[in-house]
């Protein structure tokens, strides 16, 4: 299984010909990755620094990260990262020049096996394409959007492809916020079909206070109107209030 760690590369050696850089991650796959890194420093300056394929269908690739999403990539902990490492049967590195926070783009590096590294470039630039829509959901509409023990928004997730879930509950707010993650298609589709639930639910609410104001209204009236418990029907006799 691919080790994920997190690596600082230094962009000035601050004059002198080498450069500073620093691993992150696991004890065990710093170790690993410290080793491997110190066997590659000879080999590469022997054939003059690393191309694009280091030999025995090996290969590398690159994808350019925008600054604010290296912590997309690489996710809570290094989750994220370790999952498309995972995914993809790949080794991932983002390379950063410092550790200051920047929009700048910063290379993610992918070695693997050739299709393997174009496998795992595509699901970068899926994961990279991502976006975020929230929704509203009125508090007492939060059960219908889940469903019983979470089957309704299991579907929704299972048949749009994104991401849905509600974000924190701070006990308060009349709505609580859906938030759904994914590209733009399936955030959409994911969208519609939360809306849809919403417009059954309204309708369906709209109509039981409706038909609470009615009962209500023929209680008020001078003649009423007897109700069969046998049939549910209206009975013909009117008797006086």
């Amino acid at each position: 299984m691919p080790q994920s760690y997190y690596l600082d590369l230094f962009a000035d050696g601050g004059g002198m010909p080498d450069r500073r850089y620093t691993l992150t991650g696991s004890s065990g796959s710093v170790a690993a990755w410290e080793q491997q890194i110190q066997g590659d420093i000879p080999r590469a300056n022997q054939t003059g620094g690393m191309g694009g394929d280091s030999g025995g269908g090996q290969t590398a690739v690159e994808v350019m990260v925008p600054g604010n999403k290296v912590g997309v990539v690489i996710g809570k902990g290094g989750e994220t990262i370790r999952q498309l490492q995972r995914r993809g049967g790949v080794k991932m590195v983002i390379i950063q020049g410092d550790n200051i926070p920047s929009a700048l783009e910063k290379p993610l590096r992918i070695s693997g096996d050739p299709h393997q590294c174009q496998r795992a470039k595509e699901m970068v630039l899926e994961l990279l394409a991502e976006g975020e829509m929230k929704i509203p959901v009125p508090r007492t509409a939060v059960g219908v959007v889940i469903g019983k023990n979470g089957e309704t928004i299991k579907r929704i997730q299972q048949e749009s492809g994104a991401k849905v879930q509600f974000k924190a509950d701070d006990g308060h707010s009349p709505e609580r916020v859906c938030a759904i993650t994914g590209s733009q298609d399936k955030v959409q589709i994911a969208a519609q079909m939360i809306q849809h639930l919403l417009i059954e639910y309204n309708a369906s609410d709209i109509y039981i206070r409706e038909k609470e104001a009615w009962v209500v209204d023929w209680g008020e009236a001078e003649v009423g109107v007897v109700l069969s418990e046998v049939t549910g029907s209206l009975e013909g006799d009117q008797v006086e209030a």
